[in-house]
Order: structure tokens, then sequence, then C-alpha cells
């Protein structure tokens, strides 16, 4: 057994954890006024990203919102998360197969049984040193804009699943909801004529 193998131990446990979020709550306003902003000149689809949260692993997740200037039924949520994680490295040589070390991470669910669509849509071995190996893995879930604004006040709280085994659960305050919904409805106003 070699020196590293009881931190590896203990990181390996700390990657088991829920992600639930560390950061303080932010007011609606504050929330609003941190959301990025672009609009795509030829489509007029508007571009809004949140300010990134982080869970206890430190693997940040935030909203971005696609809408259309005037349809507000063709409004899009995606939750992206930027998960980061290592495996241990057996025997001081690369993993047979990189694919083999990724999470997989297939379906979103809410508590009141809901299912999102959830996609990967980045990938990304970082290498490996004598006892671990690292990769990114990054995804999207889809949530309709009903549900987003039915959820403003409790919040939005999804748990995704990996084939793996591994779960990633994710809060979204009410704040950061309600503050991504305000700043939607201020881009929107200031395009109305």
């Amino acid at each position: 057994m070699t020196k590293l193998a009881p931190l590896v131990l203990i990181f390996s446990l700390f990657l088991m954890l829920p992600d639930t979020p560390v950061m303080a709550e932010m007011s609606v306003e504050k929330v609003a006024k941190k959301v990025k902003f672009s609009i795509d000149k030829s489509d007029g689809i508007l571009d809004l990203k949140g300010p990134k949260i982080k869970g206890l692993r430190h693997d940040p997740y935030y909203i971005r919102t696609f809408a259309d200037r005037e349809i507000v039924q063709a409004t899009v949520h995606f939750l992206i998360v930027e998960y980061d994680f290592i495996k241990a490295n057996p025997g001081h040589g690369y993993l047979r197969t990189v694919e083999s070390a990724y999470k997989n991470f297939y379906t979103a669910t809410d508590g009141e049984g809901n299912s999102f669509e959830l996609e990967t849509f980045y990938r990304d071995f970082d290498g490996c040193n004598d006892s671990v190996c690292s990769f990114d893995e990054y995804f999207r879930i889809k949530i309709p804009h009903q549900y987003f604004q039915q959820h403003s006040a409790s919040g939005v709280r999804l748990r995704a699943r990996s084939q793996a085994g591994t779960y990633i659960e994710l809060y979204l305050y009410p704040s950061y909801v309600q503050g991504m919904l305000l700043r939607l409805d201020q881009e929107r106003a200031k395009l109305t004529p």
C-alpha cells in the first residue's frame, strides 16, 4: 500500500457526497444583475447566462436561457453542469480505456416524478499522474419554461444520475430562478417598442 492510498480513499469518498450548494443565497436583484446577456441579431434570440453556483464538491453549474424576443412559449432553460472528477490509477499506468472511466450521465429527475432531457456535450481526459487520472464531463439538462416559472417560489431541485452509479443533487435557489426570470423580462421589455 502506498502512502497516497489513504488520501485517494478519502478523496474518493468525498466524490460520493451529494452536490448541494454551499454558496450563500443571493437576492433576486443581485442574481439578475450578474446574468450575462447577448442577443443574436440575425434571429432575435436572447441568450442569458446565469451566475455559476458551486456545489459541495465545487463542480459549478448554472442556467443558460434561450428565448425568442416575443414568443414566451419558445423560451427554454438549460441547467449546465461542469463535472470534474478523478479516478484511481491502478498500476501507475494509464487506464486501459479512457471511455470506460466516464460517468455517462443519462437522466435527471425531480422529487415530483418528472424526468428531464439530459445530454452530455463535452468530455475531456486531462491525463494521469502516479496515483490518479483526471476527467471532465459536462452535461446540460433541459428545463421547460413553464416548469421554471412554476418553481420560482420553491426553487428547482434535480438529481442527475449516471450509468456508473454516481448521482449529483442540483439545487437552484428560489431567488436564482426569480432573478433569471426577472432579467429575461427586463431584456424583453427593452426590445418591445
